[in-house]
């Protein structure tokens, strides 16, 4: 939730929102949600949780609730995935919306089994080296903790060794 508020607004701080917005949807539509529980009690119980926590904790949002922020929203979202899947392009998901509202997209890293973290796509560069500066600038938001930080890339073999070369003259 901290991850998609991020992608959407801009900061973290409305994930309580997203997360409401998330729940309400999915009890205005349980009839293609609940599907996935086996009881219909366990359905709502899940929706308990998802709204209120579990034992004083916050709940981590799951694929349903991807879905659920999707549709509500009107957002596409984008999901790259660490999980090995039966086809090669199981680690790129998209959830597109019932209903396009906004142009806005949201870019995240699924890592299995339960974490997601926000990236933004690098500015387009002219050099390779100013690629990697670019992707090594890119926003992490932590859907644990919502810390935000910023993350350099580990040079490249290239410019490793372009680096130890002895200059001629």
């Amino acid at each position: 939730f901290r991850a998609c508020s991020d992608q959407l607004y801009g900061s973290q701080e409305y994930h309580d929102r997203v997360r409401a917005t998330a729940v309400e949807y999915m009890r205005e539509h349980a009839d293609a949600f609940s599907c996935f529980c086996v009881e219909e009690s366990a359905f709502e119980i899940y929706l308990n949780q998802m709204q209120n926590g579990r034992r004083g904790k916050p709940v981590w949002g799951d694929e349903l609730t991807l879905r659920a922020i999707c549709n509500a929203l009107g957002c596409t979202i984008h999901v790259l995935t660490s999980q090995r899947g039966g086809s090669r392009t199981s680690w790129y998901l998209k959830y597109v919306p019932d209903k396009q509202k906004t142009t806005k997209q949201v870019f995240l890293a699924y890592v299995s089994p339960v974490h997601y973290n926000a990236f933004e796509l690098a500015p387009a560069a002219t050099s390779t080296s100013s690629r990697v500066v670019a992707a090594s600038k890119s926003r992490r938001v932590d859907a644990k903790g919502g810390t935000t930080r910023e993350k350099r890339a580990a040079p490249t073999r290239q410019q490793k060794k372009t680096a130890k070369r002895p200059r001629r003259r």
